[in-house]
């Protein structure tokens, strides 16, 4: 939650400036590389910068709404 609390504010403009969906699409592709990683790794140092990183993805530029689908989906 903390990587969540550093690195959305980064989110809105590029979202702003390049549309919601390119950029959740992106952040979803090295969603899956750095979980890769994670299940790759082999240190603790190694899985908990991984994990740091995903969780750093895990924020999307889109608003809060009943589905985790919407930004997406239109």
């Amino acid at each position: 939650m903390a990587t969540e609390a550093v690195i959305a504010p980064f989110y809105a403009p590029i979202g702003d400036k390049y549309g919601r969906r390119p950029v959740v699409l992106v952040l979803i592709a090295f969603w899956g590389v750095f979980a890769m990683g994670f299940g790759l790794s082999g240190s603790v140092i190694t899985a908990v910068v991984m994990r740091g990183c995903c969780e750093s993805l895990y924020t999307a530029p889109c608003p809060r709404t009943d589905s985790q689908w919407d930004c997406l989906l239109g």
